[in-house]
């Protein structure tokens, strides 16, 4: 088996709703939905990859206030450890690569990989997310 990427996922809420925008066209899960989010760097904390990747894709400039439970997924083409941060807006910043708020009552009918199944169920429940510190 292949090793495991480990990749940072900013879960932003503002409001009852979340930051969420379409996979690229280049990727394998074409199609789908995602919360921002990519690869972890050597050297750089789940937490802070997050807040990279969410400005890198989405525009947005955000604080992390916790953690939602770490899921690992085997796809056919990689298996990745997913590490859910929660994050909030810091500011004011205009949304890029068609990145949207979606409120957190119809996030279940948009289609996500299967890594997302059980954040989307944490998200449906209002669980809340374990501290920073």
């Amino acid at each position: 088996m292949s090793q495991i990427k480990k990749i940072a996922i900013a879960v932003v809420e503002d409001n009852g709703r979340f930051l969420v925008g379409p996979r690229c066209s280049d990727d394998p899960l074409n199609g789908l939905n995602e919360f921002p989010g990519g690869k972890v760097e050597p050297g750089e904390t789940v937490v802070a990859a997050a807040i990279r990747e969410c400005n890198e894709e989405a525009g947005i400039e955000v604080r992390a206030v916790g953690f939602y439970p770490m899921t690992i997924h085997h796809y056919d083409h990689v298996s990745v450890e997913l590490n859910f941060i929660a994050c909030v807006p810091a500011g004011e910043s205009e949304l890029q690569n068609e990145f949207r708020w979606i409120e957190r009552e119809v996030l279940a009918e948009y289609a996500f990989p299967e890594g997302n199944a059980e954040i989307l169920a944490t998200l449906a429940n209002q669980t809340t997310p374990k501290p920073l510190f």
